[in-house]
């Protein structure tokens, strides 16, 4: 069975995955005839294939000499998945590979728990991770407050480990990446961390765990505004110059006064 994930943007990689997702399937016959890949587990036979789309599709290994570091490292690549027996520590594995491209345009997709979050959203500029949305009232008070660690590892720690499995092409990208991905139970269990409560550390020295819920209990209201007597409204003419008259009366008379 094949564990590898389909990598998204410019590398389109299919093998095909335990879930069933339709996917092409990247095949190389010089490689699966190889000792290495007839000998090798799932995860190896894969990251070989790997590793032979990534230096003949991405721009990068264009240079000669980025595929040579690339090809150099292969070996030692191939002797690390051999101790791989999970298929989540594969896609992490992998996407630290991509990651290190800095191109937010290849980068492995490892998400299947979508559905699964953390009830609050977090604004991260530089090294400054503040708290920006939360869903209840009983929260309001943490909106604002600034947070210096993640489930007992200091932001910095948290950030470094982040950057090794997030694609992004600057910092700009990574930070719009990361704190939505921090929304996700499944990008703290990819990291190796607690997916049932998220531990914030605030700069107060307090801490405040928040809980993982399914998305289907959030409970968002939104203000429904009816469409009837506007312009907008589905109408039996091209335009309702009356409507537009009185709007643009309405303005002229605003801009008397406000002149007067």
């Amino acid at each position: 069975m094949r564990y590898i994930l389909s990598i998204i943007g410019t590398l389109l990689l299919g093998l095909t995955l335990s879930y069933g997702q339709n996917i092409p399937t990247i095949h190389n016959e010089q490689i699966e005839s190889s000792s290495e890949y007839q000998d090798g587990n799932d995860f190896q036979k894969d990251l070989l294939l790997y590793i032979d789309m990534l230096t003949n599709t991405h721009p990068y290994y264009a240079d000669a000499g980025h595929r040579a570091k690339l090809e150099r490292h292969a070996r030692k690549m191939y002797k690390e998945c051999e101790k791989i027996t999970d298929a989540d520590k594969f896609k992490v594995y992998l996407a630290t590979i991509a990651a290190s491209l800095n191109d937010g345009h290849t980068a492995i997709s490892y998400w299947s728990k979508l559905d699964r979050i953390f009830p609050v959203r977090l604004a991260l500029d530089g090294d400054a991770l503040a708290i920006i949305d939360v869903t209840s009232k009983e929260q309001s008070e943490l909106l604002g407050k600034e947070v210096v660690g993640i489930n007992g590892k200091p932001l910095k720690q948290i950030l470094r480990m982040a950057r090794t499995i997030v694609s992004a092409d600057n910092d700009v990208n990574f930070e719009n990446l990361v704190k939505e991905y921090m929304m996700f139970t499944e990008f703290w269990a990819l990291m190796g961390m607690n997916d049932d409560v998220l531990l914030l550390t605030l700069a107060d020295g307090s801490n405040r765990g928040i809980p993982a819920i399914n998305k289907s209990e959030l409970q968002i209201a939104q203000l429904q505004k009816s469409v009837e007597g506007r312009v907008t409204a589905q109408r039996g003419v091209l335009f309702d110059y009356t409507n537009m008259r009185m709007r643009v009366s309405a303005i002229c008379s605003s801009i008397s006064l406000q002149i007067g």
